[in-house]
């Protein structure tokens, strides 16, 4: 006797510009799409409607993004972007904004790694075109470079090249955030999109190697 069993395939959902899409983020409902230079939203419908929200993205590789419940931000390793449905889409100008590889948001702020460097900053309060030259705090486990940052379950995990640490909101008042002793983990990560979240927990692909 054999049973026979049908798979899922895949078929278009929607088309967002010419491509290459370099990232997707789910905020309230609606999918937001970077594909080539320009944003896109994508309603979840029979027949989906995609909207041309802005561009000029720079680059051409992978970005992160991720929400504060009203805004989209978008970070590339060089420049950072902000989406509102009030603001709508701008680059993010202020001075104390410096260049990251990945952003997460834990607390209702967004927070970076600062590329190149052991440092983490952080956005003003529900504010993500605002910056303050003060708010950031440095890894201070090992002298490695800071390659992403994730919020899971109320902490913040700082993925080094060397190391990764746990941090909590302690309510300081310039960078509310600092790492929790004892509990750094020595093992880094081998880029900075080589982790995500899933089922629960956090899956990498380590500075060994392996996953």
């Amino acid at each position: 006797p054999v049973s026979l069993h049908g798979c899922p395939g895949i078929t278009t959902f929607a088309t967002c510009g010419v491509g290459p899409v370099r990232g997707a983020h789910l905020m309230g409902g609606v999918l937001y799409v970077v594909s080539g230079v320009r944003l896109y939203s994508v309603t979840n419908a029979a027949t989906p409607v995609v909207t041309d929200l802005g561009g000029a993205i720079s680059g051409s590789g992978i970005v992160s993004m991720d929400d504060n419940g009203s805004e989209l931000a978008i970070v590339n390793g060089s420049n950072g972007y902000i989406y509102s449905t009030d603001g709508g889409f701008q680059l993010i100008t202020d001075t104390d904004f410096d260049a990251a590889d990945r952003v997460t948001t834990l607390d209702s702020f967004f927070l970076f790694n600062r590329s190149g460097t052991g440092e983490v900053f952080r956005s003003d309060f529900l504010d993500g075109t605002a910056y303050d030259a003060a708010a950031f705090e440095t890894a201070q486990s090992k002298s490695d470079n800071v390659l992403g940052v994730e919020a899971h379950k109320q902490l913040l995990y700082v993925f080094g090249e060397r190391t990764i640490e746990p941090w909590q909101n302690t309510g300081a008042a310039n960078f509310p955030f600092a790492r929790i002793p004892n509990a750094t983990i020595d093992r880094g990560i081998i880029g900075s999109h080589a982790f995500c979240e899933g089922d629960e927990t956090l899956f990498l692909i380590g500075d060994d190697r392996m996953a």
